[in-house]
């Protein structure tokens, strides 16, 4: 239950501050971006026939399937890395 009530909202939130800075089109900003912003969305946004992770621990919590919210427990938390280290290459080198 740490998991639902505490880490995920953590995660939401750590999110969620990770916006677009850079306002002038650049290629390389917006390859960036796009690189960050396609694992926020895998991690946290449902879309297109899309089930996000966090959406999946739900399901699998809901389910009592306690197996297929640890791997994705596990997933998430490999996601997580990945989105940061993104993040960094993209806002260490917006220069807006």
């Amino acid at each position: 239950m740490e998991l639902e009530h505490r880490i995920l909202p953590n995660f939401i939130n750590e999110i969620r501050s990770m916006t677009r800075h850079h306002s002038n089109s650049s290629r390389d900003d917006d390859r960036r971006w796009e690189a960050a912003d396609r694992l926020r969305r895998l991690v946290a946004a449902s879309e297109d026939g899309r089930i996000s992770i966090m959406e999946k621990i739900h399901q699998a919590y809901k389910e009592a399937d306690y197996q297929t919210a640890s791997d994705c427990q596990q997933l998430l938390h490999e996601t997580m890395d990945e989105l940061r280290a993104a993040f960094h290459e993209y806002r260490v080198n917006v220069l807006d």
